[in-house]
């Protein structure tokens, strides 16, 4: 306060202006700036704007996506224009150096761990502004947006950093919303659902998808199944008409408020157990401009780090976080409380089954999605009850899918409808088989879920398999096709035909 009437005082008529380097955000201040008395929208303003006005006063948000000459794509030629304008050299010139000459006095909202692209003014450009004799550093002692306050900032800073022993354990912020889900669908249906209560809750992911929608495709995104658009506009993404039903950036949301979060870690960042240390995957990181003439991996990781640590503090009442990652997921299992599944079927009391009328099996098995699993019996059934009554007959039945090597199309944990098998073709599908030879016939026999695929050979007499192939569909390219010789296959069943992932 006492700093704002040292001002007042100075400047009578003080010619302001607050810069937005991000273009979607600024859109959206400009926006907010018409509706405050006293305020116009043509005082929040762009960098290169500087290069044509003088100033008493600037303020400065996200400082950090201040741009220096690297990877500006069309921006290249007004950034050179700016530059020659103001008199610097044109490779050397930044969008900070603009600022400091063009404001008589200048406040930056500054955070090195929000810097996310090559693009940005490097660190130490501002250390070297932060050492000079007339600057004032002061530091945001708390921060308004996320109500679980400084535990929660320095948790997901402690989190993507490899800062927390196993001993942790999962972090529950009093009064925010925080977890961590095994499938994207219900991430999506319960941000969805959030957004109808609250408004402004919005799916989030990293660049882990090329943005096809942008040439004609019908969309970019595919996860369980469940196809969505990268976000259709880049000006007010956040308060645009379909951005509900779409996924947005870190371009899109860096700057914005959001109700709740729905946060998506992309196939870039994985976790590697042995080392004890999350890394990321470079291939898989489809921001160009974010990833050219970055030689360092370590440098690229933090830039990617940054940018997920930025979107995990959007939301003000909660953050929902599902990871594509099988391994990644299993880390952020150990910090952040799992989402409290609904079980997709009803169980109904013995004296009220009516078999394949009112109820159809569920089998006591932990279908390995894997290789086979350990021996067991499927001789414990329990009676349940499925939302569609064409379910009920003969022809199903239900079982846990346990493992993550079909995890493109079956979540790990998830409860499958089976269609029994009772012949015909089984090529191309995902089937339920049954290994008999591990483990004899009285005690059980092992099960994997695979998509099969057979070779042929004719003996003397018919058509005979020379091979069987039991191939996964996973994201962790570790998992390896179970082939099995003529004669191991005569100890080997289908038992179903996958049918529904519920």
């Amino acid at each position: 306060m006492e700093l704002a009437k040292q001002l007042k005082l100075k400047y009578r008529s003080p010619r302001t202006a607050l810069v937005v380097p991000m273009s979607s955000f600024r859109a959206t201040m400009k926006k907010v700036f018409t509706t405050v008395k006293g305020l116009k929208g043509n005082m929040v303003i762009g960098p290169a704007d500087l290069s044509r006005n003088e100033y008493d006063i600037v303020l400065v948000d996200e400082a950090h996506r201040l741009r220096q000459r690297v990877n500006l794509g069309s921006y290249f030629k007004a950034f050179d224009t700016a530059n020659a304008r103001l008199g610097f050299a044109k490779e050397s010139g930044t969008e900070l150096d603009w600022v400091v000459m063009q404001a008589d006095r200048k406040v930056l909202f500054y955070d090195s761990l929000q810097s996310i692209r090559p693009s940005d003014v490097r660190k130490e450009k501002f250390d070297t502004l932060k050492q000079a004799s007339n600057t004032s550093i002061q530091r945001l002692r708390s921060q308004f947006r996320v109500k679980a306050g400084d535990d929660y900032v320095k948790f997901v800073n402690d989190l993507l950093r490899n800062k927390l022993s196993k001993e942790y354990g999962r972090y529950q912020p009093e009064g925010y919303d925080l977890k961590l889900y095994e499938d994207f669908g219900s991430l999506f249906k319960d941000i969805q659902a959030k957004n109808d209560q609250h408004q402004l809750c919005r799916l989030l992911a990293g660049y882990s998808w090329e943005w096809v929608s942008n040439k004609g495709a019908d969309h970019d995104i595919e996860i369980d199944g469940i196809k969505v658009k990268w976000n259709t506009t880049n000006q007010d993404w956040i308060n645009s008409a379909e951005s509900i039903n779409e996924v947005g950036c870190i371009h899109t949301s860096q700057g914005y408020d959001l109700n709740y979060t729905g946060l998506v870690f992309g196939h870039e960042i994985t976790y590697n157990q042995a080392l004890d240390q999350i890394e990321i995957i470079p291939e898989n990181y489809y921001d160009k401009a974010g990833k050219v003439n970055v030689a360092d991996k370590d440098t690229l990781k933090n830039y990617i780090l940054n940018i997920y640590q930025t979107m995990m503090l959007r939301g003000i009442h909660g953050t929902y976080v599902y990871a594509c990652d099988p391994k990644f997921r299993e880390y952020l299992k150990q910090f952040i409380p799992l989402q409290e599944k609904e079980l997709p079927y009803k169980v109904i009391p013995i004296d009220q089954v009516k078999p394949y009328q009112n109820a159809i099996p569920k089998y006591d098995i932990k279908v390995a999605a894997g290789g086979f699993s350990p021996p067991q019996s499927v001789d414990e059934v329990e009676w349940v009850q499925l939302d569609n009554p064409s379910w009920m007959t003969r022809d199903y039945f239900l079982c846990q899918v346990i493992g993550e090597s079909m995890n493109k199309k079956v979540p790990n944990g998830a409860w499958c409808l089976f269609k029994r098998y009772s012949g015909g073709s089984r090529n191309g599908t995902i089937v339920l088989a049954q290994h008999h030879s591990f483990g004899d016939e009285g005690f059980g026999s092992g099960f994997t879920l695979k998509e099969y695929r057979s070779t042929k050979q004719q003996n003397q007499e018919s058509w005979e398999h020379a091979s069987i192939e039991l191939i996964p569909y996973s994201f962790d390219t570790s998992f390896e096709t179970i082939t099995l010789s003529y004669s191991e296959s005569e100890s080997f069943t289908i038992i179903g035909i996958l049918d529904h992932v519920l």
